[in-house]
């Protein structure tokens, strides 16, 4: 055995036993639920950022530029109104 191991004690109280399990149960839970919503949230972030990021640099848009910026805009805002949220 490795020293930073350790026999295992069972829990020999079936109302232990069960509290252990189920605060187990719920910590592994939250963390997948906090996992999940992280990668939600990142997907939706992407999601605008794709849509949105050209706006970004909207001050540096000149001359020809303009009709290619309205023409993101329009699918842009097209796309948007066509999702049901």
């Amino acid at each position: 055995m490795l020293s930073y191991e350790r026999e295992d004690q069972p829990l020999d109280d079936p109302k232990e036993a069960y509290r252990h399990q189920q605060c187990f149960n719920l910590v592994l839970d939250q963390a997948i639920q906090s996992i999940e919503q992280s990668v939600d949230l990142n997907n939706l972030v992407r999601g605008h950022v794709k849509l949105f990021g050209f706006l970004s640099n909207f001050q540096k848009y000149t001359g020809g530029r303009n009709k290619e910026t309205h023409s993101q805009i329009q699918a842009a805002l097209t796309l948007i109104t066509t999702k049901q949220y």
